[in-house]
């Protein structure tokens, strides 16, 4: 595929972000320069100043393909993000596929069947396909990156629940407006731009795996702490709000409640011995100011952390702390927990230990020492 053997409009920009990328760009590149197309295409990258021979690789492909590849270098570094939207916004085709320095494409017909897909069906601002999860440290074997259960269409309030789609996997409308600027700060691009895009259009998906999604030591998310992730995504999640309407904010808030839990109580790294009121309360510190967390969301969401205690104790097969637990969410929300079928759980795992007695037990434990200690109200 050459640009010379097409004429027309430019149909497709290849939007291509790199840093440090040496041992993987190559396979990149050839995955873009062997797709079988019928349009003329361009490829757009853009290198953040690389220390490892990025640079001279890129260069010597564009050397090879002047007629395809521009290439947007950086004498010093700026940036992830500053790179991400740089290179976006030099793309100037009718659609824009994404694809970052050390992903890699698999099917060389990935972006003709997706042009064909958008050509045909103008309603949707978005088609992304499935991607292969490698780690190249070998401590986890490959698996595919979307649920079984993906649905062929989404909406922007599924997006808005959490981010579904693989980088390396997206195209989308290119719609010829200005980047918001607060999308140069933000922790990442991709989640926050697909759900801008998902404003203009539905969201198409092929559960054909099309691409490889690399994870490895010098990947940017291996840099973040949990407490980093929490406050970027709450920060993004704050700029999306601005550029919606409100009816959109309840959702906004289930989201940020959802990962202040995972990020704080993961349900697999749970440690109930190691919990205490004064964590959960040093946990609540992190909470951003932008989303007040008042009243019943509050005490809905203290009961949901202390449910998921109580459950990491059951794991444990220590019933008492689990009832413990348990009476604190009660205090919180009793109506959530009920609702949760909390009980019933309880007493299925501890089957054997006389669940009521320990349960109980551990109720009348929480009363006794939880009303000087925690907050119910």
């Amino acid at each position: 595929m050459t640009a010379s053997q097409f004429r027309g409009p430019l149909k497709v920009s290849v939007r291509v972000i790199t840093y440090n990328h040496g041992a993987f760009i190559r396979q990149a590149l050839d995955s873009v320069l062997a797709q079988k197309v019928d349009f003329r295409s361009e490829l757009v990258i853009g290198d953040d100043c690389s220390s490892d021979g990025t640079r001279d690789i890129i260069l010597e492909y564009q050397r090879r393909h002047p007629e395809r590849i521009r290439v947007l270098l950086s004498e010093r570094r700026f940036g992830g993000r500053h790179n991400f939207v740089r290179t976006l916004q030099a793309c100037q085709g009718e659609y824009v596929a994404l694809l970052d320095g050390d992903d890699y494409w698999t099917s060389n017909d990935k972006l003709q069947s997706q042009v064909d897909f958008l050509d045909s069906r103008r309603d949707y601002a978005i088609v992304f396909h499935d991607a292969l999860v490698v780690y190249e440290d070998g401590e986890r074997g490959s698996h595919r990156y979307c649920e079984p259960d993906q649905p062929q269409t989404s909406s922007m309030i599924d997006l808005l629940r959490g981010n579904f789609i693989p980088a390396c996997s997206t195209m989308f409308r290119r719609s010829g407006e200005k980047v918001p600027e607060w999308l140069h700060e933000s922790l990442f691009g991709d989640w926050p731009l697909h759900i801008l895009n998902a404003r203009r259009g539905k969201i198409g998906y092929s559960n054909k795996v099309m691409g490889v999604y690399r994870i490895h030591g010098g990947g940017l998310s291996h840099s973040w702490t949990n407490e980093q992730y929490f406050a970027g995504t709450a920060t993004i999640l704050a700029h999306v709000r601005d550029e919606l309407d409100a009816s959109y904010e309840p959702v906004l808030r289930g989201t940020l409640s959802r990962l202040w839990l995972d990020v704080f109580f993961p349900t697999d790294q749970l440690d109930h011995h190691l919990l205490a009121p004064a964590k959960m309360q040093a946990a609540l510190e992190h909470w951003p100011s932008k989303f007040p967390l008042e009243g019943l969301q509050r005490r809905q969401l203290l009961a949901a952390a202390c449910v998921r205690v109580a459950r990491a104790s059951i794991r444990a097969g220590d019933c008492l702390q689990a009832g413990a637990w348990l009476m604190r969410a009660m205090q919180y929300d009793y109506a959530s927990v009920r609702r949760w079928g909390f009980w019933s759980l309880a007493a299925k795992a501890c089957a054997g230990r006389r669940p009521a007695e320990w349960l109980r037990r551990g109720a009348r434990h929480a009363v006794h020492v939880s009303k000087s200690r925690w907050d119910s109200r």
